[in-house]
């Protein structure tokens, strides 16, 4: 035993550390003469590298693989390199974590990309969707928050790509092309907005002239993407079912005019500008000479922000005969998106068209408000105290919510009817918009007074919400806040502000979930919103009485969930989005390993998600439960994975799925769940967090012997209904009498522990 362990630690140890990238199917280069596996795809046709049936846009190159996903295959049919030789051995670093594969594709569906270590050993693939049909396109899959294998389970060495992941099934067979994938380093990934750029307000058509917007109506025959020798990709995604400018490698990229335009009537440029990675971008308009002026767009990466530049900033520029735009400052790695470009007159927007952003659901005890529509605000607030201010504060409706507005702004108090005791909070929350202030600084304020101040960042034509720790306010008493002052203005400048409050984390950035989902009574979970979803009429989870009390769950309560035989194997059910159930949370070390009991009558995976508000997540994890009819705890580690993009909220919903077994159900399950827990990642009890032991070959030939390579003291083999096969205290396990499937290895180690895992049999 010992001497297998040592050659296949020097196996290990004597393969490459450098992917065979980038896989372009060329004679010569890398993927056309690897051994691709085809699999959940009915007959499995094989993958077949061809001519590039459309040599145009972003790849002309020659050769391109083909995959055809049959419309009685598995929505995760996909394709795999062999281990070893294909595409390497090799660590997953910043160097090479951002992925990056060339798609043709006649419909819109997921691509997933999944890396997998020699031993089998592999995180849940990543799923991006493309965006245009009948014609290629890059999609992008960041894994630098994946960390690589345990160090029994081998490196990294195969890829695995699914080209049509579409779990709502396929109505037709799909002919899908995939070309150039290379392996890029971490940063350089552009990421895309999720929402849409601001609705521009309505205008009288005399008093615009659109270039591109889906508010107004655009001049004709522009063209976007003129030949002038630039690397910039330009593209028109739909974000939020509204078509926006996308420049991808931007470098520089001109749009010509249909015929010249005469905006001497008009007194502004206005343009929205969403950017992960652009440093320097510049706007400029050209006549005909060609002259032109460039303007420099301050930045603030992602979120969109809206320019309205006065037309005089373009000096010599003949407003009477604009023949082109320019937007430079790119070095041709960035990517920036556009949309509302448009001349007008009449003024630069100086007031809100929206209401401020609405505050989440909170627990009563976890704020404070002061100024808020959606929360009770505390009683006797004087926001007009005479303190010689010039500032003139009024409250108007903005879309039929009171917002505070401060115009003619110097400086402003406001003085609490009471002393408020803020110490068991620690932020402070407010929502400010401005056009035209440039400096704005928040106070707290004891008795002395006693005073700090913090200098709020200014986007100018948004609505911008702060979250400010309270430790910044130094020296101030937070057990005693007599006032709030803002300062900064010269007298002449307006802002808004709404939702001025103080809140505890438990219910914010920062905070942990509610936990343990316990479903007691004055516990979690049990007055939780759960929806249940396909599971055919989708009864309901029920909480009830613990049917089982026995082993390691004697609590008194517990969910219900029943597993349809004709539902669907991803059936689960999910919490609210919000705060009224498990809230609003940032996963870190203290929170990344969650654990469940589950009491099942069969063998199958056990899945939980993470979800942030806006919905993004990640895919779920599953793992296995090893009994049948007692309880068991279950353990899964989010430590590799990453708090949502900024623009998409926090995680606030977690989803479960009892009974994931793509095999299919032969009755109706009935199974309980109990005490969800978010525990710190150190210390766990969990293969997926130590080290496991290695299993060589996964999958495995019928036929062939299965080494262990670590010393177990005995080995069970399982059926997936849970029943044992055989058991052993060999290091090998003879798979001469299996058929084809999957099953389980229940192995007690050496030092005690019990660790299930997979074993694939082809």
């Amino acid at each position: 035993m010992r001497n297998f362990t040592l050659m296949f630690l020097m196996l290990t140890a004597s393969l490459s550390f450098a992917q065979n990238a980038p896989i372009n199917f060329e004679p010569g280069g890398h993927g056309a003469n690897w051994t691709w596996t085809v699999f959940e795809n009915a007959t499995n046709p094989p993958l077949e590298i061809v001519n590039n049936p459309d040599q145009s846009g972003i790849n002309t190159s020659s050769k391109v693989a083909k995959f055809t996903a049959l419309v009685n295959g598995n929505p995760w049919a996909g394709c795999e390199s062999q281990h070893g030789a294909d595409l390497g051995s090799f660590v997953l670093n910043a160097s090479n974590s951002v992925i990056k594969i060339m798609v043709w594709k006649p419909v819109i569906s997921d691509v997933g990309i999944k890396l997998v270590a020699s031993s089998g050993w592999a995180l849940p693939e990543i799923k991006v969707a493309n965006t245009l049909v009948n014609q290629w396109e890059e999609l992008t899959f960041n894994f630098s928050a994946y960390p690589n294998p345990p160090g029994t389970e081998g490196q990294y060495d195969q890829i695995v790509i699914f080209p049509d992941f579409n779990m709502a099934g396929r109505t037709q067979t799909n002919i899908i092309y995939f070309d150039n994938i290379t392996f890029n380093p971490a940063g350089t990934t552009p990421v895309e907005p999720t929402v849409a750029a601001p609705t521009p307000p309505a205008r009288d058509p005399a008093d615009v002239i659109s270039i591109f917007s889906h508010a107004y109506t655009n001049v004709p025959g522009t063209d976007f993407n003129p030949n002038w020798g630039q690397s910039t990709i330009v593209s028109f995604p739909q974000i939020q079912g509204n078509e926006t400018l996308k420049y991808a490698n931007f470098n520089y990229q001109g749009t010509q005019f249909g015929a010249p335009i005469n905006a001497t009537a008009m007194q502004y440029l206005h343009l929205d500008m969403w950017t992960a990675n652009a440093t320097s971008v510049n706007v400029f308009c050209i006549s005909p000479g060609p002259v032109e002026t460039a303007y420099a767009l301050p930045i603030t990466p992602n979120t969109w922000v809206s320019y309205n530049i006065p037309l005089s900033a373009f000096t010599n520029v003949n407003m009477a005969e604009l023949i082109q735009f320019k937007f430079d400052g790119g070095n041709g790695s960035q990517v920036i998106f556009l949309d509302n470009i448009y001349f007008y007159k009449g003024g630069a927007v100086t007031e809100p068209t929206t209401a401020a952003p609405t505050p989440p659901v909170r627990d009563p005890n976890d704020v404070i408000s002061v100024f808020s529509h959606a929360y009770t605000n505390v009683p006797g607030t004087d926001f007009n105290p005479n303190w010689g201010q010039s500032t003139v504060v009024t409250i108007p409706q903005i879309q039929g919510n009171e917002t505070l507005k401060y115009a003619n702004f110097n400086y402003q108090g406001t003085q609490f009817g009471a002393p408020i005791n803020a110490t068991a909070m620690q932020y402070l929350h407010l929502d400010m918009w401005t056009a035209d202030a440039t400096s704005v600084n928040v106070f707290c304020i004891s008795p002395g007074p006693v005073e700090t101040a913090f200098a709020l960042p200014i986007t100018p034509g948004q609505w911008v919400s702060y979250d400010i720790p309270l430790t910044a306010f130094t020296n101030v008493n937070m057990a005693e806040l007599i006032q709030f002052k803002f300062d900064g203005g010269n007298g002449s400048q307006t802002i808004w502000l709404d939702n001025i409050y103080f809140y505890n984390p438990g219910s914010g950035p920062g905070g942990t979930p509610r936990n343990p989902i316990d479903f007691e009574p004055g516990g979690y979970g049990a007055n939780w919103t759960w929806t249940v979803f396909e599971n055919n009429t989708n009864p309901p989870l029920a909480i009830i009485p613990n049917p089982n009390p026995s082993g390691i769950n004697n609590s008194a309560n517990v969910a219900r969930f029943t597993a349809l035989q004709s539902g669907q194997p991803w059936a689960g059910c999910e919490s609210s989005h919000g705060n009224n159930d498990l809230g609003a949370f940032v996963l870190n070390s203290s929170n990344a390993i969650i654990k469940i009991m589950v009491w099942k009558p069969v063998i199958s995976d056990v899945g939980i998600k993470l979800v942030a508000s806006s919905g993004w997540s990640l895919p779920e994890i599953k793992v296995a439960n090893t009994l049948v009819n007692q309880w068991e705890e279950l353990t899964f580690n989010f430590s590799g994975y990453p708090n949502p993009p900024a623009t998409e909220g926090q995680y606030d919903q977690i989803v479960i799925f009892p009974d994931f077994n793509m095999a299919g159900r032969t009755q109706d399950n009935v199974i309980y769940f109990d005490n969800i827990t978010f525990n710190q990642l150190v210390g766990v009890n969990n293969p997926s967090v130590q080290d496991r032991v290695v299993i060589y070959p996964n999958p495995v030939k019928a036929g062939r012997q299965v080494m262990i390579g670590s010393e177990v003291q005995s080995i069970e083999l399982l059926d997936m209904g849970g029943k044992v096969i055989s058991s052993t205290r060999a290091s090998v396990i003879e798979t001469n009498s299996l058929k084809q499937g999957m099953y389980l290895l229940r192995i007690l180690t050496m030092g005690g522990d019990i660790q299930t895992q997979k074993l694939f049999v082809y």
